[in-house]
């Protein structure tokens, strides 16, 4: 498959028997399956930290100069659910086959700061993704809540223990 931002092969990562797609060597993005999500929730917090040390390189990804397409149906038009240039993190899920790309970048670039660092810079970037973006999708339907309830876990799942806020 391809990454759905910059074209780039993308690689299995292999976590806790979980096959996630990577678009390492490039931007950085990570693909999650709707069967992935449904897992995620119930691991560890932090368990997912080594996919944010994948090698990306800074400056290759697009936000929206171009539509993403879906890297399993490969027709369908990702839908961005939320967007943040300051943070460099961008979710996208697909409409067919509900799996979510994951641009997360920021979270990425904040693991390889100073403990001291990384706690305030973990804090702004949470407070910013989860308590204006996430907080602001509309939860119109039970469907939007179970992806919006996956993206948290996503976000869980990724983040170092002991830093993700209760």
């Amino acid at each position: 498959m391809s990454c759905p931002a910059c074209k780039n092969k993308l690689t299995i990562f292999i976590i806790a028997n979980l096959k996630i797609l990577t678009c390492e060597n490039s931007c950085g993005g990570l693909w999650f399956s709707r069967d992935q999500l449904k897992i995620i929730g119930s691991l560890n917090p932090g368990l997912g930290l080594p996919l944010l040390k994948i090698k990306h390189v800074d400056g290759i990804k697009t936000y929206r100069r171009v539509e993403h397409i879906c890297p399993y149906c490969k027709n369908t038009l990702l839908f961005r659910h939320f967007f943040s240039k300051k943070f460099d993190t961008e979710v996208n899920q697909c409409a067919k086959c509900g799996g979510l790309w994951f641009d997360v970048a920021g979270l990425s670039n904040i693991q390889s700061m100073t403990e001291q660092h990384k706690k305030i810079s973990l804090d702004k970037y949470f407070s910013t993704i989860l308590y204006k973006n996430i907080k602001n999708i509309p939860i119109i339907n039970e469907d939007v809540d179970e992806v919006v309830t996956s993206i948290v876990h996503v976000f869980k799942f990724l983040c170092p223990k002991g830093y993700f806020p209760e």
